[in-house]
């Protein structure tokens, strides 16, 4: 009996050239590549640690020494290697530091791992030994470790210092702690810091040296009007979240609502009843007293200039993280 082949879904096509490993070879070539991975960024670690240079597919070259930056660089197909980079991203996002470090202990123990499978141990024998000493070393960390105040100045000043080595000269580094802890010191309440309040803008073409620490929060964008202050000092400030708006409002989804304008009669009522709400929403802000407006949605050209001619500055389009204050 025939059978259509094309529809059958034990049917696997793949590419000619590809080439199936099980087993043994399998485990020795994802043991493999992670050792690859992880010697890239072996030799920047310590005080004899090498810088590695970098090319990009445009001809430019980068030399560095930090470990995130050589292992973004990379671009890796085999899922273990991308296994130990996905450990990189994690240890950097949630501790900032680190990064070689643990591909360097990822790949080792995936190393020691594909010798004891070797010498007879089972997969799950190897797994649950790992996980054993995972625990044992989280309780030993836990002996070891202790906590620190926030005025300890010093202690803060030599994390933020060994968090920053490899990155900065000792100058640059130096000033960069002192506005960490800082931030630290300043966000903190009852003793918990809220890393969530420390947000770090960065300028292309600065030098660190120029690095300072604000309070409040600091914006980069461009007044809206030139009629609007440049400088207030002691603001109050309107945000606006959500769907509201300084443009009129138009009935039923903006996607698909659609005029039909046929007489000039017709497109002066529309023009009307947009100024009589542009004129109700920006008397109500000026009302108000406000000094400065920062809306997540669009201001028109309108209620720009309405705005400007009372003397309030004007921000659109801001970021909805930017208004979680």
């Amino acid at each position: 009996m025939a059978t259509n082949r094309s529809n059958d879904p034990r049917l696997h096509i793949v590419n000619d050239e590809a080439s199936r490993v099980s087993d043994r070879n399998a485990r020795q070539y994802n043991v493999t590549a992670a050792r690859a991975i992880a010697g890239a960024v072996e030799s920047t670690l310590g005080p004899g640690g090498l810088d590695k240079m970098l090319s990009d597919g445009t001809g430019d070259f980068v030399v560095t020494n930090d470990g995130e930056k050589v292992l973004k660089s990379m671009e890796v197909a085999n899922p273990t290697g991308r296994l130990l980079i996905n450990i990189a991203t994690a240890q950097s996002e949630s501790v900032g530091d680190g990064t070689s470090s643990a591909m360097v202990l990822g790949g080792a123990l995936l190393d020691n791992a594909a010798a004891l499978i070797e010498d007879g141990v089972h997969p799950q024998s190897v797994i649950e030994g790992y996980e054993r000493g995972r625990t044992a070393a989280l309780d030993r960390l836990d002996e070891i470790g202790r906590s620190v105040k926030l005025d300890d100045v010093d202690t803060l000043r030599s994390v933020a210092e060994t968090a920053l080595t490899g990155n900065f000269d000792d100058d640059d580094r130096s000033r960069l702690a002192d506005i960490l802890v800082s931030a630290v010191q300043r966000t903190a309440t009852e003793g918990v810091v809220d890393l969530d309040r420390i947000d770090i803008e960065v300028d292309v073409g600065c030098p660190v040296a120029d690095s300072e620490l604000f309070e409040g929060m600091m914006y980069d964008r461009k007044r809206l009007h030139s009629g609007m202050p440049g400088e207030l000092s002691e603001a109050s400030i309107l945000m606006i979240k959500g769907d509201a708006t300084l443009e009129p409002d138009i009935p039923g989804d903006e996607r698909n609502t659609s005029f039909q304008v046929q007489t000039p009669t017709d497109l002066e009522t529309v023009h009307t009843m947009e100024d009589e709400q542009r004129d109700e929403k920006n008397g109500r802000i000026i009302d108000s007293g406000v000094d400065c407006v920062f809306c997540e949605k669009g201001i028109d050209d309108g209620s720009q200039n309405r705005l400007a001619d009372a003397g309030i500055l004007a921000i659109r389009r801001v970021d909805p993280s930017d208004l979680r204050f």
